[in-house]
């Protein structure tokens, strides 16, 4: 209860949510993206063109349907896909590449080189540090510069160190990092290369604003810019949160903690929440450790979190069995005992009997209105597989998860709506559930505001 983590075979079933899956292809598909690290003409590549490019070629996918703004390539982007992706001539592999476009043209890009929550190879502290040595020789010769040692960055969630280069038509910077780990271990964490279009030479300093970048750019004022009312459907719903697709892979907390940092304009990624929450692949992330990584961060990011609702503290859920106990021992049910109690063993419809009551509800909802109306997504601790979304039985076998509420629906106080995203990508930006259901399953309500 206490763990948010997603199973391998509801992780598989969460994938097949996604879509159709491609038909079996081979495992040893090598795709080159040296496309994507050079020349000029790569800053004037549209959404069509990297479409026609990389979308059958590299299974290229966009992870929102109605936007051709940020897509990805992913080395296993199905359950029956893998694919190897190289840059550098084949000498350096890639778990993942996002391209982002602005004004219909690229942007900036962001590539995975190795993480430790994708790659199949782990790397002790002496291969880790040659992984650098190697990957930094390798992109001399692609962008035909030497690089420069940038030092470390200390304004993101995690430090890591800096490689730079400077050319004519790109700039360009590695990113890595590692950890020590509880017993006196040491283990590596992320080798990322981000690249942007050039930048002026006067600009670069040491300062991680040049490329990527921390600062929040946002204000309060312009994220209530953000909030949408729908008058005839009743719908207030936040836009503009960045989608994530965090792949087969337990990392749902960390993927939604990235989204709103990037709703906010930092460039915090998955990887390094993963690294501050010790977040891992398979066993997801600690409710209790997730909470207060993110309150060691309130002070470096500039934002102030808050748990607007626990239920793994002892008095919440005790009153919420003792409730639950009430309701389902009119159906000859036997009582559940507080301190072992787990929400995908309770009857569904006695617990939403239960919880859809009271006070905790009624702030529930005003918690989520308040949030809302301010622009400020709240990050969603809940049960999967208790009830139905968009009005269809939930395809998810039970666990917890993590998801952003983006919005409401109170036009009929009867059956008032929450509106949802999860971060899986394309097909998962906007979803709804009942209200009643929706906190009838909840685990913790977190809000993420900023500080100005």
């Amino acid at each position: 209860m206490n763990v948010i983590k997603l199973s391998r075979a509801r992780l598989l079933l969460c994938l097949l949510s996604m879509g159709s899956l491609c038909a079996q292809e081979s495992a040893d598909r090598s795709i080159a993206l040296d496309a994507l690290t050079q020349g000029a003409k790569l800053w004037q590549l549209t959404p069509e063109q990297a479409e026609g490019q990389f979308g059958r070629q590299a299974h290229l996918q966009w992870l929102s349907k109605d936007a051709r703004e940020h897509a990805m390539i992913k080395r296993q982007p199905y359950s029956n896909v893998r694919q190897e992706l190289k840059i550098a001539g084949d000498k350096l592999e890639v778990e993942e590449v996002t391209l982002d476009f602005a004004s219909g043209k690229l942007a900036k890009l962001a590539f995975s080189l190795w993480n430790r929550g994708d790659s199949r190879e782990s790397l002790d502290e002496k291969a880790f540090k040659k992984r650098i040595v190697d990957t930094t020789a390798a992109l001399d010769g692609v962008f035909g510069v030497k690089a420069t040692d940038q030092g470390v960055d200390r304004t993101s969630a995690v430090k890591f160190s800096r490689m730079q280069w400077m050319s004519d038509s790109l700039a360009a910077q590695l990113e890595y990092s590692g950890s020590k780990v509880q017993g006196g271990g040491w283990q590596a964490e992320f080798i990322r290369l981000r690249i942007v279009p050039p930048l002026k030479r006067a600009a670069v300093g040491a300062g991680p604003a040049t490329i990527g970048g921390n600062a929040m750019n946002v204000s309060r004022a312009d994220l209530v810019k953000n909030v949408q009312t729908d008058a005839a459907t009743g719908e207030v719903t936040i836009v503009g949160v960045p989608m994530v697709d965090q792949g087969m892979k337990g990392y749902c907390a960390v993927a939604s903690c990235q989204r709103i940092f990037n709703y906010y304009g930092m460039n915090v990624d998955e990887h390094e929440m993963a690294q501050v929450a010790e977040t891992g692949a398979a066993g997801g992330t600690s409710s209790a450790k997730l909470m207060q990584s993110l309150d060691q961060l309130e002070g470096k990011l500039k934002v102030h979190f808050k748990k607007v609702y626990d239920l793994m503290n002892n008095k919440e859920m005790s009153a919420m069995v003792s409730d639950y106990n009430r309701i389902s021992r009119k159906h000859g049910a036997s009582p559940l005992e507080w301190y072992n109690a787990d929400l995908g063993e309770m009857n569904p419809d006695d617990l939403r009997d239960a919880r859809s009551r009271g006070a905790d509800y009624n702030k529930f909802q005003k918690s989520v209105k308040q949030s809302i109306d301010k622009g400020v997504p709240l990050l969603w601790s809940l049960h999967l597989g208790l009830y139905p979304e968009n009005g269809e039985p939930a395809l998810q076998n039970g666990g917890g998860h993590m998801r952003i509420i983006i919005g409401y629906n109170f036009k009929d106080p009867a059956k008032p709506t929450l509106i949802f995203t999860d971060s899986w990508g394309a097909g998962h930006e906007k979803k709804v559930i009942a209200m009643a259901d929706a906190f009838a399953a909840t685990t913790g309500l977190i809000s993420v505001e900023p500080q100005k």
